[in-house]
């Protein structure tokens, strides 16, 4: 989101509706009606919401990685007021047709994201997070309604001709969310090497897990004489997998 930032930068952040008729928002909303003003979420934002399960669970979801990436708005405590706050971000249910779609209406005083699920609300949230952080908390005013193009959006990664870090897969998973990618494809078994440390068979991992000259594996890509490499044990793949759900 580097990208987005230094794109940001280039905007003149006025009340003008005609300087945002193009949302930068990734990816592009399905509709984007904008009018006049912006809505400044520099100060605290007084959260409000009625007590449903995907709602907590979405807004609790959007904190954790919004914190994750330094993004969160969302400092204080929902449904308490906070007396330096200037805008309010409400949040509410409503039958929407399409599965994990979500609207987003923004005044100079309040926004307010609309959906039928936990996953749409999820998606307004974090669309939000990006809004603010494109347009260096100076939002455009008007209305989104948002809904997945596509149901399958993935990214693969294959971890068996290059090792990757479980730090690099956890932050390429915030980083598919932030953008709602919904599948990942983590390839880590191949004639190249078997990354997965299996409690029964440790030795296949073992023997797999490094490349270099001498091993049973040879140096391949550039990656030079010496052993590099690695393998995922059981600790490991849980936190890729629970961070993944």
């Amino acid at each position: 989101y580097e990208r987005i930032s230094s794109v940001a930068s280039t905007l003149q952040v006025s009340g003008d509706k005609c300087n945002y008729e193009s949302l930068r928002l990734v990816p592009h909303p399905y509709s984007w009606d904008p009018s006049a003003g912006v809505c400044n979420l520099c100060s605290p934002i007084d959260v409000v919401f009625d007590d449903i399960e995907i709602i907590n669970s979405a807004y609790q979801s959007a904190s954790e990685l919004g914190n994750r990436l330094n993004l969160n708005l969302f400092s204080g405590t929902a449904n308490e007021k906070n007396e330096k706050s200037s805008t309010s971000l409400k949040l509410k249910l409503q039958d929407l047709s399409d599965e994990s779609s979500y609207g987003i209406t923004i005044t100079s005083d309040d926004v307010e994201i609309t959906a039928g699920d936990e996953v749409g609300f999820y998606y307004g949230l974090i669309s939000l997070m990006q809004l603010a952080q494109t347009y260096h908390q100076l939002i455009p005013c008007g209305s989104i309604f948002d809904k997945p193009r596509f149901s399958w959006r993935g990214q693969h990664l294959d971890t068996v001709r290059h090792f990757y870090s479980v730090d690099s897969l956890l932050k390429l998973l915030d980083l598919m969310s932030l953008f709602k990618l919904n599948k990942f494809h983590w390839h880590g078994v191949d004639d190249e090497a078997f990354r997965f440390k299996l409690d029964r068979h440790p030795e296949i991992a073992t023997a797999t897990a490094k490349r270099g000259n001498n091993l049973a594996v040879p140096p391949v890509f550039g990656s030079g004489p010496d052993a590099t490499g690695g393998c995922y044990d059981r600790e490991d793949m849980h936190k890729v997998i629970n961070r993944a759900a």
